[in-house]
């Protein structure tokens, strides 16, 4: 028996079954189940974060009435908000200022909550696209994914303060606005509700608020927003009304101009919705208009460099090369994109764990969003967000939370469709997307069962500089491993060097060079000389190119210069205080710090110093200066002991490794002599005397954190 006639029967036997069974007593209308689909993902999204929450209630994760962050870029935003940094004026920290001022609440604790407030909303978007699109029931199982897909979570819980909480949720919006736009553009083969567009003149608006507040929050957000307006014209081009085409391309160019070209797009985009309200062409003169316009907005809104810095981003996470694109042709500085987490590659497994949980399931929903795309082809829109999470195998983890959005809309639309044509019970739709998204919602259950607080930076360098507010001027500057720049903005209220949007090849080089020398009178002087040349470059102002003065000498110039700076003293005018701020966290990622502190400009290559952590059991023979590790024996020419207080052992191994042991940070480390030697470990758990002429010890919380005042 063909599968269509066995498919035919069991509809008409379920047909069958739904007559002769008594309808339930509560059957909710498509509104009703709407806010019930609304409500259950909402309540899910909220309350799986929530769950970390008293983890997070002991002292050494609060400082005075404020929790730490769980993110680096948090404290950007909350530095903003202060009005320290480089994000003042950002949409981010006037939002967070403006709810510190509303509600009185320290701006750590609002910080804090925010990924619990709306991050969940991003459920919002798609509840309605299933409400619209005539399946509210797979509002339920889509907005819990969407809210609660690995990649996404693990991005957004209590603390990660940063733009994820609204860079997946209005692209949603945008794309989820789209494709009920466009059913008015489709013809009946494709479910298209007939409609006359130019009737529905608001939507092209309603669109372009929508992307302006995307990309008010998250710039970065264009790429995506562009890539949704392309898979609508392609969606328009390819199964669109032809005597809808005039109407629906302009009312995609009116979007285009509102959210890429403001404030000049206004004009081009009012000229194209009111061509659109013309049927025919009528006024052909407003079409033309629309498009001269557009161009000539395009050209004052300078959207060129906007492409062009999308396309550097977009290079920068290939991760193609391990030297810095925007080099000068002289200086060939280091990329930084390797060293970031987020921008780590996933591996296929990893990517369909974090787009959908588990590999079986990103699949299925494989399967349903291409069966979705048959019944509704306007949820094409997501294609791109389906393309982005995909590529997180190449572009790095962050983009996989991208993919939680399509992979739920497959599954839970998918399943809507399949089970409608099998039955029309209300009740049984839902028990199918109450089942499936109980499987969908158990990876993010598992996952917030392991979790544990790890806030970017321990209590006690938060302390430090808090301290450092009261006892440096105002126009001091911190220098620390850029990591930790936000941080030092919002906790001491100074200016950094490097920070989270300060740390490609320029600020790399200088930064781990000072940290890497084993010159004190090395280190001191390259800050002097970024300093100067930034204020001489600029009349004032530190935000400039660092090694604009590296520059005019050229690659070999610059080495040359280095040596010297280790060798004699040179003489230098005055200049605001600089600090450098060296921390037991460095060594954590000591790696990086070495690979980039011993960089050639002349070469584009590195021959990084051994700092390397010691896993697993560790033997020490004491007697013979040996180190077991994993079936690895190194012989040690210096055990360091840190203390308090310090002591060290020593042996004529010829080596040249050295073994630094921490029992209250329960670590240990390998080092070469030049890993050892350098100021990041030297200054830090040994003798500040040592560096007095040149670095002064201006706070001492040893072995943790050192602060040395440039001499």
């Amino acid at each position: 028996m063909p599968f269509s006639c066995i498919l035919a029967k069991i509809r008409s036997s379920s047909a069958a079954a739904d007559r002769a069974v008594p309808r339930s007593v509560v059957e909710l209308s498509a509104r009703g189940e709407l806010w019930f689909a609304l409500i259950l993902s909402l309540a899910i999204g909220v309350v799986i974060r929530v769950t970390e929450f008293p983890l997070w209630m002991t002292p050494h994760l609060w400082v005075g009435d404020e929790p730490l962050m769980a993110t680096h870029d948090a404290y950007a935003w909350l530095a903003g908000a202060k009005g320290i940094g480089g994000y003042v004026d950002t949409w981010m920290a006037r939002g967070l200022a403006a709810l510190h001022a509303l509600t009185g609440a320290p701006l750590g604790v609002i910080g804090f909550w925010l990924p619990v407030v709306v991050t969940p909303l991003t459920c919002v978007p798609v509840c309605w696209l299933a409400f619209r699109l005539g399946v509210p029931e797979a509002g339920a199982l889509a907005g819990v994914m969407a809210g609660t897909s690995l990649g996404f979570l693990v991005r957004t819980r209590i603390g990660f303060c940063d733009t994820d909480i609204l860079s997946l949720f209005f692209p949603t919006v945008v794309a989820a606005l789209c494709a009920v736009w466009l059913q008015g553009a489709l013809g009946e083969r494709w479910g298209g509700r007939l409609r006359e567009l130019r009737h529905e003149m608001v939507w092209p608006v309603v669109v372009g608020v929508a992307g302006m507040l995307s990309r008010g929050f998250y710039p970065q957000s264009g790429t995506i927003i562009l890539a949704v307006l392309g898979a609508a014209a392609l969606l328009v081009a390819v199964c669109g009304r032809r005597e809808l085409w005039p109407q629906a391309f302009l009312a995609l160019l009116a979007m285009f101009c509102l959210i890429y070209l403001s404030p000049w797009g206004v004009v081009p985009a009012a000229l194209a919705v009111a061509a659109m309200a013309q049927t025919g062409p009528r006024r052909p003169q407003l079409l033309w208009a629309a498009v001269v316009a557009a161009v000539v907005a395009a050209y004052f809104s300078d959207f060129a460099a906007v492409l062009h810095d999308y396309a550097l981003r977009a290079l920068m996470f290939t991760k193609n090369s391990s030297v810095d694109s925007a080099s000068s042709d002289t200086l060939k500085l280091p990329a930084v994109a390797q060293s970031i987490r987020e921008a780590q590659n996933l591996d296929w497994l990893g990517m369909m764990e974090r787009v959908a949980g588990r590999p079986w399931l990103f699949v299925v929903s494989s399967v349903g969003f291409v069966a979705a795309l048959w019944r509704w082809p306007v949820l094409f829109v997501f294609a791109p967000f389906w393309g982005l999470g995909m590529a997180s195998v190449w572009l790095g983890n962050r983009f996989a939370m991208y993919g939680g959005v399509p992979a739920g809309i497959g599954l839970a639309f998918g399943v809507a469709w399949g089970v409608r044509r099998l039955t029309s019970r209300q009740g049984r739709r839902w028990i199918a997307q109450l089942v499936l998204s109980c499987f969908a919602l158990w990876p993010a259950a598992d996952l917030m069962r392991q979790v544990v607080p790890i806030p970017v930076i321990p209590k006690i360098f938060a302390e430090t500089y808090l301290r450092l507010q009261q006892v440096t001027p105002p126009n001091a500057r911190l220098w620390q491993w850029w990591d930790y720049g936000y941080a030092a903005q919002y906790f001491a209220e100074r200016m950094s060097f490097g920070d989270g949007g300060l740390h490609d090849g320029p600020w790399l080089f200088p930064l781990a060079r000072v940290h890497m020398t084993n010159s004190p009178r090395e280190a001191a002087q390259i800050m002097k000389f970024v300093t100067q040349s930034q204020l001489a470059a600029t009349n004032g102002s530190y935000v400039t190119d660092p090694v604009i003065g590296f520059r005019r000498l050229g690659p070999q110039g610059t080495r040359e210069f280095l040596h010297r700076l280790a060798r004699e003293d040179l003489s230098w005018g005055p200049l605001p205080e600089q600090y450098l701020v060296v921390t037991w966290e460095n060594m954590r990622i000591a790696g990086w710090i070495s690979f980039f502190g011993h960089w050639d400009v002349e070469t584009g290559l590195s021959d990084p110093a051994i700092l390397q952590a010691m896993v697993g059991k560790t033997d020490i023979d004491t007697k013979a200066g040996l180190l077991m590790n994993s079936g690895r024996t190194f012989a040690l020419e210096r055990l360091f002991f840190v203390g308090p207080p310090p002591r060290q052992l020593a042996w004529n191994a010829g080596s040249g490794l050295n073994a630094i042991v921490n029992e209250a940070a329960n670590s240990i480390h390998i080092a070469d002599n030049r890993a050892f030697g350098s100021m990041m470990v030297q200054l830090l758990i040994g003798d500040p005397a040592a560096a007095a002429p040149y670095l002064e010890l201006v706070e001492d919380r040893y072995p943790w954190v050192r602060v040395y005042r440039v001499r």
